[in-house]
């Protein structure tokens, strides 16, 4: 293995296959409450049956999961579900939700969930920003929600591809980068406005040298919500992989089984590079 500097420590430079999966356990690890996890099962068992993304068929899956058993989809999300369940169309779900919120559709929820863009093996990286729109804007109007997604979907895959911090958020950030960097954590809020939870993933990720290190810190910062922790594990796995995720940190995830088995076929042709 290859040592290299990432975030001013050194690590070992693990394959790309265990950078992918360790993005999927690493947001199962930052995720406390269940459901980005199950939103990100669903969205990854589509992409791999699908081989692609597919709106209508993903918005669909999303909708007997939030009829059936549907958790922790964030407010926004559980009221546009809510809305298209008592018979509107999904268009006009998501743009009522939207003005009858006071236009504050800009959460983190699609970052939570998207995770497995990053992760599918099969999805060109000048293509994840696009489709993170696309599956943002299926419950969230704000054209920020679908950004962010993208954003951070794009910086999971480069360190899924084993780039450091500094290259990868010069090449998604370019000269947006200082916006979203601090060297204060006073600087960050604890809310989950998606821009604030890039802003915070940031900081922990860059300040610290371990995934540990990095998710128990934001871990404490949020508190009981899951902002920032989830983007944190999810990039703290890519970043550092799978092999480097103690188990204690994922073992309370109730579908682990189905987990193991999406992680794996997401992620399955990262094994040939």
């Amino acid at each position: 293995m290859v040592k290299e500097t990432v975030g001013g420590s050194v690590l070992q430079k693990k394959s790309i296959y265990d950078n992918a999966i360790g993005s999927i356990f690493g947001l199962v690890a930052g995720d406390r409450i269940g459901g980005p996890t199950r939103m990100a099962l669903i969205l990854g068992n589509n992409l791999i049956r699908n081989r692609a993304y597919k709106n209508n068929d993903l918005l669909n899956d999303y909708l007997l999961w939030w009829k059936k058993a549907g958790i922790d989809t964030g407010p926004t999300a559980a009221k546009v579900f809510s809305a298209m369940c008592s018979g509107k169309n999904p268009e006009q779900s998501v743009r009522e939700v939207h003005l009858k919120s006071n236009q504050r559709t800009a959460g983190c929820n699609p970052m939570h969930r998207s995770i497995p863009i990053a992760a599918a093996s099969f999805i060109p990286l000048g293509k994840i920003q696009e489709i993170s729109r696309l599956e943002a804007r299926l419950t969230h109007y704000d054209k920020i929600a679908g950004e962010m997604a993208g954003i951070s979907n794009r910086l999971c895959r480069y360190f899924i591809l084993g780039e450091s911090i500094e290259y990868a958020t010069s090449r998604v950030l370019g000269n947006e980068k200082n916006s979203y960097m601090t060297t204060s954590i006073q600087d960050l809020e604890t809310n989950g406005y998606a821009p604030n939870v890039l802003r915070a993933a940031l900081y922990f990720l860059l300040n610290s040298s371990s995934f540990e290190e990095a998710l128990v810190q934001s871990i404490r910062f949020a508190g009981p919500s899951n902002y920032s922790s989830v983007i944190v594990g999810s990039w703290a796995g890519a970043l550092y992989g799978f092999s480097d995720i103690p188990k204690e940190y994922y073992s309370h995830c109730a579908v682990m089984t189905e987990i193991v088995k999406m992680s794996k076929k997401i992620s399955a042709d990262f094994k040939q590079v």
